[in-house]
């Protein structure tokens, strides 16, 4: 499986979350710029099926994959006919209390992911790119400053 982007990054905010906030696909266009809608047809779990909207492309049809809380998520995307896979990873490694490591990785694989990545590649390594992940980290902050107990 072709490794088309990963990227990783601290950010000052508990796993917990981070995670709640990962967990939220319907959210995901308020920390991911490259989306326009995300949708789950059920409870976030494996199997579970959906889609994203990237934006300039059609919707993706979507599977739940792997689920650990507060440590790793795996969405797969199906591009076009099932000629192509995108496996987008998402790994969490807590770093104390108030802070948390998120590694995000887009992988193409399938019959035709040699081409889906040259021609559309730029695109996808969009996916995995520091932004979302600073977005993702101040809206996880504002869930902990949310959920901290009153002095």
């Amino acid at each position: 499986m072709p490794l088309l982007a990963e990227t990783t990054a601290t950010v000052p905010a508990s796993a917990e979350a981070v995670w709640a906030v990962l967990a939220d696909v319907e959210a995901r266009p308020r920390w991911h710029p490259r989306l326009q809608r995300a949708w789950l047809d059920g409870p976030l779990a494996p199997g579970v099926r959906g889609g994203l909207h990237p934006e300039r492309t059609r919707p993706v049809d979507l599977e739940v994959g792997v689920v650990q809380p507060q440590r790793r998520l795996t969405l797969v995307g199906v591009h076009g006919l099932p000629v192509a896979r995108g496996t987008y990873e998402h790994e969490l490694r807590p770093l104390g209390d108030d802070a948390c490591e998120v590694t995000l990785r887009m992988r193409v694989d399938g019959p035709a992911a040699r081409l889906v990545a040259l021609l559309a590649g730029r695109l996808l390594r969009a996916w995995a790119q520091p932004g979302p992940l600073q977005a993702l980290g101040a809206l996880a902050r504002e869930r902990d400053a949310r959920t901290a107990p009153s002095p």
